[in-house]
């Protein structure tokens, strides 16, 4: 089921800070989202390709990703093993002071390192002591790696911003089998056309057709995937009109044919 809201509401646990360790290969793949804590990504092993708002940014072993509170980001491709560090605003530092994206520092890494044996070890005082590396790794990266701050007022309208975007993502995530055109979204919520188009695309990377299309053959992919139905059904119970537009547009964002991407037995034939 793919998620109809961009906002995750992190719930509050006994632990001011939550750690998910991810120690076996993988890929680091999640859908656009964004909430209201601060987020770290310690690569441990391999290597990580995540986009932040409009940045796509690969990192290596030994680096860090920083995600700032209410920054869309969303994880794309590699193959490693990382530490995910969330921080509640209230434990951080104030949301408007941005930190760099990518942070490679011996410091940080020391106490990430800290971290995970602290997790594994399963000590009664481990929380306490994640607590106390991640405020460290905090301070380090308040005093040495500060990109920028915003201004009270900014972060106003930047907060607005994210809010109506989120609104939007939603229609379109519970129309997309409509015939839906920018005009229908500009019309709907109210907003002028240049500034939407500006605004969706700093904050997805993508125009808002491409993003419908994705959407659409996120849908599609699944439904070939896992049934029987003829693919020139599926482009139309996926919002396609034109089943060669179809096909164009799922090779282009999946690198496959739609027939490519049904799933085949042991003898090689659809199922």
């Amino acid at each position: 089921m793919k998620r109809l809201d961009l906002y995750e509401n992190i719930p509050e646990t006994s632990s001011l800070i939550r750690i998910n360790l991810y120690d076996e290969l993988c890929k680091p793949i999640f859908q656009i989202h964004w909430h209201g804590h601060l987020e770290i990504h310690y690569i441990i092993e391999g290597t990580a390709v995540e986009r932040c708002e409009n940045d796509v940014i690969r990192v290596n072993a030994g680096e860090c990703v920083v995600i700032n509170s209410n920054e869309l980001h969303e994880g794309l491709d590699g193959n490693c093993r990382y530490l995910c560090i969330l921080v509640p605003q209230h434990f951080a530092k104030n949301s408007n002071i941005i930190l760099n994206r990518v942070v490679k520092d011996e410091e940080i890494g020391s106490m990430a390192k800290c971290i995970i044996e602290e997790y594994k070890g399963n000590k009664k005082a481990d929380d306490i002591a994640i607590a106390g590396y991640a405020a460290l790794i905090l301070a380090k990266l308040y005093r040495s790696y500060v990109f920028r701050e915003i201004k009270e007022e900014n972060y106003k309208a930047y907060s607005e911003r994210i809010l109506l975007l989120n609104e939007v993502i939603k229609y379109i995530h519970e129309n997309y089998l409509e015939d839906i055109e920018l005009r229908n979204i500009t019309e709907k919520f109210n907003i002028n056309m240049y500034y939407f188009c500006h605004i969706f695309k700093e904050f997805t990377g993508v125009t808002f057709k491409n993003y419908l299309n994705k959407v659409r053959v996120d849908k599609a992919e699944e439904l070939l995937m896992n049934t029987d139905v003829a693919i020139s059904e599926v482009a139309y119970m996926c919002g396609f009109n034109d089943s060669n537009y179809f096909s164009r547009k799922f090779r282009q964002i999946k690198g496959k044919t739609p027939r490519e991407a049904r799933k085949t037995d042991t003898d090689g034939k659809s199922v």
